[in-house]
């Protein structure tokens, strides 16, 4: 029990009223104002060189607010949940898994959460509801199945010294090393990932240690 007179839910719920009301009165104006101090993002390297929208013709920008206006009136209303992500400290990512016609399923993951470990639960969701990989794991090449094969005793064959090592080092590292580890050996990161987190795992890196691609 509580003292307060309102719930946490209470709390949620306006807040997201007030989230919902704020994008719905925006004003053609304020999005002007907004855009003058924004880059055109396809135009900005990043060393503020770029483009911003107040740099264009005049009628150039008239369209451009108007198409911002329209993408604001038929945006969805996620207040409530952009207010239950924050809530329980969570990030969404960019990516996205697309199920056919039927919809799309967005994502988000705790700010800690590596790159590998993003990337690999998303990837397991593709599979398990049959929707494509935004981000496919990178190809194992026969080679590498063997070695990490071998590695947890699975069948393959051994290594060479540095590569046995490799394979160590993916295996004890927490996952913000082996993001590291993968951004140089992608191919050894993601046959480790899968021996050790994908129940299939196994079975698919002997069918490609195999030849069976």
């Amino acid at each position: 029990m509580t003292d307060r007179p309102y719930t946490d839910e209470d709390l949620r719920v306006t807040a997201s009223s007030i989230v919902a009301s704020a994008v719905r009165g925006i004003t053609p104006s304020e999005i002007a104002d907004r855009m003058d101090r924004d880059y055109i993002q396809s135009t900005n390297p990043g060393d503020g060189s770029g483009r911003t929208w107040e740099q264009l013709l005049n009628i150039e920008f008239l369209a451009a607010r108007q198409q911002i206006d329209d993408f604001i009136r038929d945006a969805a209303d996620v207040s409530e949940w952009a207010i239950s992500l924050g809530a329980d400290g969570l990030e969404p990512i960019s990516e996205s898994l697309t199920i056919g016609e039927r919809g799309r399923l967005h994502l988000a993951f705790t700010p800690d959460t590596s790159q590998v470990a993003r990337v690999h639960a998303v990837s397991l969701l593709a599979k398990a509801i049959g929707a494509e990989d935004p981000q496919p794991t990178p190809a194992i090449p026969a080679e590498t199945a063997n070695h990490v094969l071998w590695h947890y005793g699975h069948g393959g064959y051994q290594a060479g010294t540095f590569t046995q090592h490799l394979i160590s080092a993916f295996a004890t590292a927490d996952m913000v090393n082996k993001a590291k580890l993968a951004e140089v050996y992608p191919d050894y990161a993601a046959a480790v990932i899968a021996a050790e987190y994908d129940p299939d795992g196994i079975a698919n890196l002997q069918r490609i240690a195999g030849g069976d691609q």
